[in-house]
């Protein structure tokens, strides 16, 4: 497989990326208490028919087997959320989404990494 077919692929999941980031972002949880976040991952797993195992406290690991042997990648993301109050606006109008937990908020990213893992999980498997 080239550039070109991994980028088509990578753009086929474009509107999936997007929907999960925000819904991450809408839904964010502190460190150590990502419950809901680790069932809507397992959910998205199961619906890929993607192997995963349950890690420590609320982590998870996914494995995607290919078809070859060789080395094995290891991909990560962080899932947790901070403890900081949303504005609803950026600089020129209203978010697109907001946290819907007062005072916890994904400002840190980490939405967007649950959502580019998933994505790239997607585009591989």
């Amino acid at each position: 497989m080239n550039d070109p077919d991994i980028l088509k692929l990578v753009k086929e999941q474009e509107d999936y990326l997007i929907k999960m980031r925000r819904y991450f972002h809408m839904n964010p949880e502190l460190s150590n208490k990502e419950f809901e976040t680790r069932k809507t991952i397992i959910s998205e797993l199961e619906k890929m028919g993607v192997e995963y195992r349950l890690a420590a406290g609320t982590g998870l690991v996914a494995i995607i087997k290919g078809g070859k042997p060789g080395k094995h990648h290891l991909l990560r993301c962080d899932m947790d959320a901070l403890p900081v109050k949303e504005d609803t606006d950026n600089l020129i109008q209203p978010k697109a989404c907001v946290s819907q937990k007062p005072g916890v908020c994904h400002a840190c990213g980490h939405d967007a990494h649950m959502a580019m893992m998933l994505t790239t999980i997607k585009v591989l498997s």
